[in-house]
């Protein structure tokens, strides 16, 4: 006698998933599966399918999954593409699993680019007054804006849990351990001198190694400060100078980033590093869109041996 195999529904499938994702990932990548997969199981429930076996959904019940999440929930596109690579992942999954024999994705559309989320360059003339204001009145503040600047930590885990003893004051370096670094992956940043000393000026060399750069109460410490912290504080400083509200806490990473492209200091592979770039195509796109599609040298230096006179 044969047995009919009962396949799998989203909703069956779905909590196995997660507890993969869970163990195998970081924490906060982790937290962007679970509500996005929520959704599409409440659009399934809503479409008469959370009864359906998940081999059974199609490329067309996928892809007005995905109009209905940009044009009814108002999504621009980046979120969008998120909503794909969470709930496709559940679909490799099941395939991994034998429930599903095809990913259903061969239809969905994305939606154009609404708007442009990346951080803004903080305006040239806003710069200094902005820097010394914190300085003497936040000084904490002024550090993570140009830990930002020089070394180009991301304003998330990489700068809010760096640590004293992430600091070599006199080799001059900062380390990003995998633990804290976004892309999972170690690396070693180049101390500028001018940041070297405003950490002495902190008093990293006489602090607890273990102790955290950005503690609470303003200070090195052992505990850190929360979240959206020092993002709040920058935001008062901001109104304060009449900054435009395009321009972020974490525009002082992109800013620096943009001033070291302009002047040329490191090669394509150095600053792949620089930045924490995964990809060698990110930081050419990153030196392209900061730097301009003009080669400077090429436009400025680049003479013919004509020697006309232009008088005659």
């Amino acid at each position: 006698m044969s047995i009919l195999r009962k396949y799998k529904t989203f909703d069956e499938i779905l909590p196995d998933f997660l507890v993969e994702k869970r163990m195998s990932m970081q924490h906060k990548s982790y937290l962007a599966y679970p509500g996005r997969c929520e959704i599409f199981s409440k659009w399934l429930t809503e479409h008469g399918l959370s009864k359906t076996p998940l081999k059974k959904i199609s490329n067309a019940q996928v892809a007005s999954f995905y109009s209905w999440v940009s044009e009814v929930r108002d999504l621009d596109r980046a979120t969008v593409e998120k909503y794909i690579v969470a709930i496709r992942s559940l679909f490799q999954y099941a395939q991994k699993r034998g429930e599903v024999s095809d990913i259903p994705f061969g239809l969905v559309v994305l939606p154009v680019k609404k708007r442009d989320c990346s951080p803004k360059y903080i305006p040239a003339d806003k710069q200094s007054a902005l820097l010394q204001d914190m300085y003497k009145t936040d000084f904490q503040l002024f550090l993570a804006c140009m830990v930002q600047y020089f070394c180009a930590l991301r304003p998330g885990k990489e700068l809010r849990l760096v640590k004293v003893k992430d600091f070599d004051l006199k080799e001059g370096a900062v380390h990003v351990s995998k633990m804290n670094a976004k892309t999972g992956k170690e690396r070693y940043i180049t101390l500028p001198d001018e940041l070297a000393g405003y950490l002495r000026e902190y008093g990293v060399e006489h602090a607890d190694p273990e102790h955290f750069l950005f503690g609470k109460k303003h200070k090195i410490g052992p505990s850190h400060v929360s979240i959206n912290n020092l993002r709040e504080r920058f935001n008062v400083f901001r109104s304060r100078h009449g900054i435009s509200k395009e321009v972020k806490f974490y525009s002082w990473k992109h800013t620096g980033g943009t001033d070291l492209v302009h002047m040329r200091l490191l090669s394509v592979t150095q600053l792949q590093n620089h930045f924490g770039h995964d990809r060698i195509t990110s930081t050419e796109k990153y030196i392209e869109e900061c730097g301009g599609k003009i080669n400077r040298d090429l436009k400025d230096k680049f003479k013919s041996r004509l020697n006309l006179n232009k008088t005659a």
